[in-house]
């Protein structure tokens, strides 16, 4: 019975750890569109801009707002900065202006309007969701791979 038992664990073992892996980059989406709500629900109740920074080669995502100017980094959960497991790459298309010497950003006005942005997070087998947005009114949404993400 235990080599039974052994057998099944090790036939099991191979498909858990792919399973494990294509949600990694499923709940980094999740985190993603959590925080693109948090930024704009900021935004609107500080009267102030609010960024949610996208750094790809740290494959790191955060937010900041603007203080006396200046963007500041989020100390504080929600916010503060996130680093996706191993294998999980995460960057970001923009259809606002490029930003020259500053880290990719959707950046979120008071009014609670954004540049049309797609944020695209990468599983280590390659699965691919984007974080959505179509319009500068429209709320973020998951493209998951089921549902026709390139």
């Amino acid at each position: 019975m235990l080599a039974l038992i052994g057998i099944v664990l090790a036939a099991a073992v191979p498909s858990m750890r792919g399973f494990v892996a294509s949600r990694n980059a499923a709940d980094t989406a999740s985190q993603v569109l959590a925080l693109t709500k948090c930024a704009r629900g900021q935004a609107i109740a500080a009267g102030r801009p609010c960024r949610l920074n996208i750094d790809g080669a740290a494959g790191s995502f955060w937010l900041s707002v603007q203080q006396n100017g200046t963007f500041v980094e989020v100390q504080s959960d929600p916010g503060s900065r996130i680093t996706p497991v191993d294998g999980v790459t995460i960057s970001l298309r923009s259809e606002g202006p490029p930003r020259v010497d500053e880290t990719p950003c959707v950046e979120f006005q008071p009014s609670g309007r954004c540049a049309a942005s797609t944020i695209e997070v990468r599983g280590r087998g390659g699965e691919l969701y984007l974080v959505t947005c179509a319009s500068p009114t429209e709320a973020f949404h998951i493209v998951t791979p089921a549902e026709g993400a390139p």
